[in-house]
Order: C-alpha cells, then sequence, then structure tokens
C-alpha cells in the first residue's frame, strides 16, 4: 500500500477534510480564473467575482480597524465642497459659516498621496461637488457622493494606506465600503 491509502483508511476523517478543502481551493481559484467577457457579464459570474473580492477585501480591512484601534474622539462633521488639492498635498474644501464661505485644507486621513498630479484630476473632476467631511483634528475623510474619497485614491494607486496610523479611520471607512459592495449596494 502506498502512503496515500494509509493516510486514507487510517485518518479517514482528517483525510476527508483535506480533499474537502482541497476541492474548495480548487474550485475557488476556477471561479476566480474565469474570464471577464459578455458572456460572463450576461450569467452574473462577473458580478459575483467582484463582490467575492470585495469580501475578502472587507475582511482584510476589518481586522485591521480592529489591530489598529485607538482611542479617538467621534468626529467634527462639516459639509461643504471640495474646491482642490494644494503642494502639501492637503485637500482644499469650502465649508459655509455663518453668512459665508470659508476655506480650509486638511491633510487625507491616514492616506499618503503617492501621484499629487492624477489625484489633482480626480479632485477637479469632483471640484464643487457636495462633500460631508470627516474631521479628526488636522486629517479628514472626504465623502462624495457616500464614498469616501481616502479609499478611492487608493483603490486607483494614487494614495497608499499610512502603515501605522494614529487612528483607524480609513480602515473603518474601507471596511464599511466594502462591506457594501459585497452586499450588493
Amino acid at each position: 500500500m502506498s502512503f496515500h491509502e494509509d493516510f486514507k483508511y487510517d485518518w479517514p476523517r482528517t483525510y476527508r477534510i483535506i480533499a474537502g478543502v482541497t476541492l474548495a481551493a480548487f474550485g475557488l481559484a476556477l471561479f476566480a480564473a474565469l474570464p471577464d467577457n459578455d458572456a460572463m457579464r450576461a450569467t452574473g459570474v462577473v458580478a459575483l467575482q467582484e463582490r467575492s473580492k470585495a469580501l475578502g477585501e472587507a475582511a482584510y480591512w476589518q481586522a485591521r480597524a480592529a489591530i489598529n484601534r485607538h482611542g479617538e474622539s467621534a468626529p467634527v462633521v462639516e459639509y461643504g465642497s471640495v474646491i482642490g488639492i494644494n503642494a502639501e498635498k492637503r485637500v482644499v474644501v469650502s465649508i459655509p459659516r455663518n453668512d459665508r464661505f470659508v476655506t480650509q485644507s486638511f491633510q487625507l486621513a491616514n492616506v499618503v498621496v503617492t501621484d499629487l498630479e492624477a489625484t489633482a484630476a480626480i479632485i477637479s473632476r469632483n471640484r464643487l461637488s457636495n462633500a460631508r467631511v470627516d474631521v479628526y483634528g488636522d486629517a479628514a475623510v472626504i465623502w462624495i457622493d457616500d464614498t469616501p474619497l481616502n479609499v478611492d485614491l487608493v483603490k486607483l494607486g494614487l494614495a497608499r494606506p499610512a502603515q501605522d496610523p494614529p487612528t483607524n479611520i480609513v480602515d473603518r471607512a474601507f471596511a464599511a465600503y466594502f462591506w457594501n459592495v459585497a452586499a450588493g449596494s
């Protein structure tokens, strides 16, 4: 008898678990390798692949948010419009105060901008769009159309998450965003 047969008969439960996990991993690999074409889009396979990827991303960011838990206060929520980004990589926002608009600049919370020109192009595309600004001290999470700009910049490769952020603001924002994508909303 071979090792395989010995293992199969001496340890049947362990053998079935290993075989099941191997088959599941192989099936998931095949599913992930299916092409992105019209037929796959029509059958909903591509949407299911995207939701599966979002589920993995959501789990990753949720774990990172739990690991990077720090004592932090609730954000000060402001509403206004995004105007642009300056050379110091601070996003300039116009916020209404009393009877006039005040211009303020914020660092993007827990994100390091790597491509200033492309980021400026993205922000100029959203110039004067209504935005919710969650302010954490000198940094902010900027929400445009219920999507955090901080997350979009990282997804587009124009920024990267900070390695050891002082808060888990963006980690929670990423987790919430990807949970919504995985849920299909």
